[in-house]
């Protein structure tokens, strides 16, 4: 079964298709930014205006470079800012992908609350 795309934007990176959308979180007060790859292996979720020493993103896919397989429980990581001024544009969806899609030195876990574990 493929991913909903009514009502979401779609961002195109080589050959693959990017489905992504915002939504409430219904465990806090953030605002997520949801993205995935339309046949779901690349799956994260962004909490949008986090202070920058708590900023995660949490992998719910099983693709995720730095990760063998991501699967197997939500995985939260440290992570860069993309939006400016609390808007998120096309462009910084693709700087999100792209970034989780790139080989990177260390990723950071961290906790629910984005403090990282020990």
């Amino acid at each position: 079964m493929g991913i909903a795309t009514k009502n979401r934007r779609k961002i195109e990176i080589g050959e693959r298709e990017f489905i992504w959308y915002f939504s409430e979180d219904y465990d806090s007060a953030d605002m997520v930014l949801r993205v995935a790859s339309t046949d779901k292996d690349f799956v994260v979720h962004y909490h949008l205006a986090r202070p920058d020493d708590t900023r995660f993103l949490i992998i719910l896919g099983k693709e995720f470079n730095g990760f063998l397989n991501a699967r197997g429980g939500w995985k939260r990581v440290l992570c860069p800012k993309w939006e400016d001024d609390s808007v998120i544009k096309p462009s910084s969806v693709r700087h999100l992908i792209e970034w989780c899609l790139s080989e990177k030195t260390e990723l950071v876990q961290v906790d629910w609350m984005g403090k990282p574990k020990c």
